[in-house]
């Protein structure tokens, strides 16, 4: 299982989240209310492209002036946020087992549906032309023909935080209730936690956590350039759970100065 936790205390943001968006915290942008595409691309040589696209939606830079729109490289100095007040209660039943904790327990969503208090993030293949990718078929439990996929699989979770219970999933909802689940790691981690998109498509989704922190969901592409398998490189996206920064505690400070100072000593006699 490629899930681990960090205990560090992460830097909470304000519990009434102010409408600007990007704001600059800690030297990272963090995304804040509106539209926002992660572009997932590819071109005719084989190579993938990774971006985080932002509407703006009439939003500024924090202090005022200008327009929160931007176009950012997808990595981890950019925090897809929502606030701790957005938390929802896990409804009882096994449909929702996927989550990994109980009934009742609280989960943070962006939905596939857009909420306006905070960003709504979605996937886009709108650069790809829909004519380069082959027909192949995954080898996955949701898919049931071959087509021009785009997969966009998870490799590794890495939590920040408090939490006891840290995880991640990713589905549509459907008709009657029911729900498509392309990501969960209660279970671990493996190669059925996939998504797939077809070349020249938008999509949106439900991304799910279940403690207050920082996660750090890395992620690779493939997908099928003339019969042949073409893999990304990894590449990680932050998401920030009422939290927009990793802080070392205050006694692991300590002991890194005190070893700063230890090393200088040493070095002065």
């Amino acid at each position: 299982m490629n899930t681990s936790v960090r205990f560090f205390s992460v830097v909470a943001a304000m519990s009434a989240w102010v409408t600007v968006s990007p704001a600059f915290v800690h030297g990272v942008v963090i995304a804040g209310p509106g539209h926002m595409d992660i572009n997932m691309n590819i071109d005719e040589d084989g190579q993938w492209t990774f971006a985080l696209d932002h509407d703006g939606a009439g939003s500024g830079f924090e202090g005022g002036g200008g327009s929160g729109a931007f176009t950012r490289e997808a990595d981890v100095e950019t925090v897809i946020y929502i606030p701790g007040s957005k938390s929802l209660n896990r409804p009882s039943g096994s449909t929702w087992d996927f989550f990994g904790v109980g009934a009742g327990q609280p989960l943070w969503i962006f939905g596939q549906n857009q909420d306006q208090s905070f960003v709504w993030p979605g996937l886009n293949t709108e650069e790809t032309t829909p004519g380069l990718i082959s027909t192949w078929r995954p080898d996955h439990p949701l898919l049931t023909a071959a087509n021009s996929y785009m997969e966009l699989r998870l490799t590794d979770m890495q939590y920040y935080g408090e939490g006891t219970a840290n995880h991640f999933s990713m589905w549509i909802a459907g008709a009657f209730g029911s729900s498509n689940v392309w990501m969960s790691t209660a279970n671990g981690i493996d190669s059925n936690d996939a998504f797939f998109m077809l070349p020249g498509g938008h999509s949106h989704m439900n991304w799910g956590f279940t403690s207050q922190g920082i996660y750090d969901l890395t992620f690779v592409a493939r997908t099928m350039l003339d019969g042949e398998m073409v893999t990304s490189d990894p590449f990680t996206l932050r998401f920030g759970i009422n939290a927009t920064s990793i802080v070392p505690e205050p006694g692991r400070v300590l002991l890194l100065v005190a070893g700063c100072a230890l090393m200088f000593l040493r070095r002065r006699r």
